[in-house]
Parts: structure tokens; C-alpha cells; sequence
């Protein structure tokens, strides 16, 4: 099957909130990245269309740090992993400082880096 998207994913598995409005927010994870979106899995029911501020966390070096997004929900599915049923959900990023977008290409960077240094998949925890 041929690739749609426009730029590669990596796996990850990294801690996330997102916000639907500045007072209501949850957490979430995330299972790959790109420069355009995310792969998260949620507890919670988002209706598909709703714009999102994405928080994504991860260690750099000895310090934690992140980025942060705005996206919008393009398609949510069901998912179920060892007792434990959420949701999943395809964003779409629509809006990241150039600050942020720095930080997720050094992030996507060091991820490629490392799967071809080992010549095997390994994740960012």
C-alpha cells in the first residue's frame, strides 16, 4: 500500500495534554509523530473536527522539556490494548511557534537517528 503522507512518522510513547478550552484539559499519549501531526490514544471522546493545544513532554539530555501545538481532530477510531480501552485519534497540526517546531524536529531527529544507529526500532520513553 502506497504512503499518503506527505512526511514519516516515528513511533514514540510519550506523555501529552491537550486542552479543548484553557480550563479543560486531560491527558493522553502519544503513539507516533510527524512534523504535520499525531497518533495520540485518550480515555475521553473528542468529537472529530475540534480544535486542540497539544502539550507533548519528553526528556532531552538530562532535562525534560517539550513542545507545545495547536491541531485539529481528522479521524478518531476505537482501540483496546490489555484491558484498557480509549480512543485513538489522527491531529493535525495547525499552528506551532517556530520555537516548538525547532524543539519536535530535533526530537524526530534524534528518534531517526537513533532507530538507524541501532538498525532496529526504539522508542523515546
Amino acid at each position: 500500500m502506497m504512503e499518503r503522507r506527505k512526511t514519516p512518522r516515528v513511533s514514540v510513547r510519550l506523555p501529552l495534554e491537550y486542552c479543548e478550552t484553557d480550563d479543560v484539559c486531560h491527558g493522553a499519549l502519544v503513539g507516533n509523530v510527524s512534523e504535520m501531526g499525531l497518533l495520540i490514544y485518550s480515555i475521553k471522546k473528542i468529537p472529530v473536527g475540534t480544535h486542540l493545544i497539544v502539550r507533548v513532554f519528553f526528556n532531552s539530555g538530562y532535562e525534560f522539556d517539550g513542545f507545545q501545538t495547536r491541531a485539529r481532530i481528522v479521524w478518531r477510531d476505537h482501540y483496546s490494548e490489555e484491558k484498557w480501552e480509549a480512543y485513538q485519534y489522527g491531529l493535525e497540526f495547525t499552528g506551532i511557534p517556530a520555537e516548538d517546531r525547532h524543539k519536535l524536529v530535533s526530537l524526530l531527529e534524534t528518534q531517526i537517528s537513533l532507530e538507524y544507529t541501532d538498525g532496529k526500532h526504539q522508542e523515546i520513553t
